[in-house]
């Protein structure tokens, strides 16, 4: 064992970033010694100009006069960062482990790439600013995307998140712009900060068992339309959907887990149209829905305790707000500031002085007050029907004939005149 060590070592310092031998124009280092196999990593190339790479399965290197033989295992941090040119890489290894931290940076040339079977780990940044990538194949055996991964790809179009992946970066997919759709594996239970923030075209999400989806995540999505919570849904984090100008529909799911909605989650969804809220939902904090001016009527649930500080300022066309709540929630400074001057507050029976005294006055609501009507029946309207009559076959008819026999009332009868 000390003498596998000590020849890693010695090849590790006769062999780092030696060139290969067939004019491959790769360099390498030595990694370990794992298996009785010398394993080393791509390091980089001799050439920043390299159009097409092929990654080998082997490479050999003379160390003290003798010739080892190592297996390629990973690309090394920034082995490819700025090869502007760089238009295909072939993966020949097929036991290559790890992407290592902006190990394709800046390659703004690569449209495609299958990551091999067996990539565990995208490194930061690794992926960052390719421009020019328009779609990539991720590994069935991938476990990690590391931070800003794909940050800046702005021509990848879609992603399918394999059911090996267990965690995603912040940043991983910052300003793909053109990315559409995002399939999100069931072991995904966090979408970090600002993930998919500045998505312009990103108009698709599944997220079967997302428990947070942190700040900014999709911040600035534009063309999301419509959204319905994961079931799963614990912490919905402050500025998740911020500026997502063309939101309509928000659905948060009936479910047992108890979420609030944080801090301008949903601020300036200036096209938002619908909310719908179950009892799950049981806070919503300052300045939650501020400026979203297309809300037209707003219904909290029975369960819910407070709506805090400008939490629906300057939504100018709410115009009925219908509360569910025995008990009124404690209502913040400036909760609903600015809404439509004709906006009707209703409140369950009974309870209207109850509102008013905790805060929900006519000076906020000036369409006024009301209080919905008692369980039971309030009215009953009777019209009086024409008569009907029916053939012996049991058909409606509207003219009979003299002389016929009819089904009227339940008897039969013949028309005599």
């Amino acid at each position: 064992m000390r003498f596998a060590l000590l020849l890693t070592a010695a090849l590790f310092m006769a062999a780092s970033n030696c060139q290969a031998d067939d004019g491959d124009n790769l360099t390498y280092w030595i990694a370990g010694f794992y298996d009785h196999q010398i394993h080393a990593f791509v390091s980089g190339t001799s050439s920043k100009d390299i159009q097409l790479v092929f990654v080998p399965t082997y490479r050999s290197v003379k160390a003290f006069g003798k010739e080892a033989t190592y297996k390629v295992c990973g690309i090394g941090h920034h082995a490819f960062q700025n090869c502007d040119r760089l238009m295909a890489i072939t993966f020949r290894s097929k036991k290559i482990f790890n992407i290592e931290k902006y190990a394709f940076a800046y390659c703004n040339k690569l449209p495609t790439i299958t990551i091999p079977e067996y990539v565990r780990e995208i490194g930061n940044g690794a992926f960052y600013d390719c421009t020019n990538l328009e779609s990539i194949i991720l590994s069935d055996s991938l476990r990690s995307i590391g931070v800003s991964a794909f940050s800046g790809c702005r021509s990848l179009k879609s992603i399918v998140f394999p059911d090996s992946l267990k965690s995603v970066g912040s940043y991983a997919f910052y300003l793909c712009e053109s990315l559409e759709s995002v399939k999100i594996n069931a072991s995904i239970t966090s979408i970090d900060s600002c993930t998919f923030m500045g998505c312009k075209k990103l108009n698709y999400i599944e997220w079967p068992s997302v428990m947070h989806i942190r700040e900014n995540a999709f911040r600035n999505c534009t063309s999301l339309t419509s959204i319905t919570m994961p079931r799963n849904l614990a912490y919905l984090h402050p500025y998740a959907f911020e500026g997502c100008t063309n939101l309509q529909v928000i659905v948060f799911p009936e479910t047992k887990m108890k979420v609030s909605i944080r801090s301008h989650v949903f601020e300036n969804c200036t096209q938002l149209r619908k909310i719908e809220i179950h009892d799950n939902v049981f806070r919503i904090y300052d300045s939650a829905f501020r400026n979203c001016t297309s809300l037209p009527s707003l219904v909290l649930p029975a369960e819910m305790q407070k709506i805090e500080t400008s939490a629906f300022e300057g939504c100018t066309s709410l115009d009925s707000v219908t509360t569910l709540a025995e008990v009124p929630p404690t209502l913040g400074k400036d909760a609903f500031k600015d809404i439509s001057p004709t906006c009707v507050l209703t409140v369950p029976y009974g309870t209207k002085a109850a509102y008013i005294a905790a805060g929900w006055t006519e000076d906020i609501f000036k369409g006024g007050i009301r209080e919905v009507a008692p369980a039971g029946i309030g009215s009953v309207k009777v019209q009086q029907r024409q008569e009907e009559w029916y053939d012996l076959q049991g058909r409606p008819t509207s003219h009979p004939q003299k002389g016929g026999i009819y089904i009227q009332n339940g008897r039969k009868v013949m028309l005599k005149h």
